[in-house]
């Protein structure tokens, strides 16, 4: 990723969601540090890194809590 990437960690309470779009100068990683999440309906696996392209709509759901990090040069985040 470009120097100008910006690094964001985020706690997900229980039953809660994540929504974000990546923006045209894209591309944008996340990964799943701690606890269990999902990504419309796939499990994420500890530790490995997902690339999202620019344009790219997501949302990280958690039944119980989780932790993720997001690195980005520019995002739009939804609650």
């Amino acid at each position: 990723m470009a120097a100008n990437t910006k690094e964001i960690i985020h706690d997900l309470e229980e039953l809660n969601e994540l929504r974000f779009e990546v923006a045209s100068s894209g591309p944008a990683t996340l990964e799943l540090l701690t606890g269990e999440a999902e990504i419309f309906g796939t499990e994420l696996i500890h530790n490995r890194v997902y690339t999202f392209h620019a344009a790219a709509t997501c949302s990280v759901f958690t039944y119980k809590t989780c932790t993720v990090k997001i690195s980005f040069a520019d995002m739009y985040f939804h609650k």
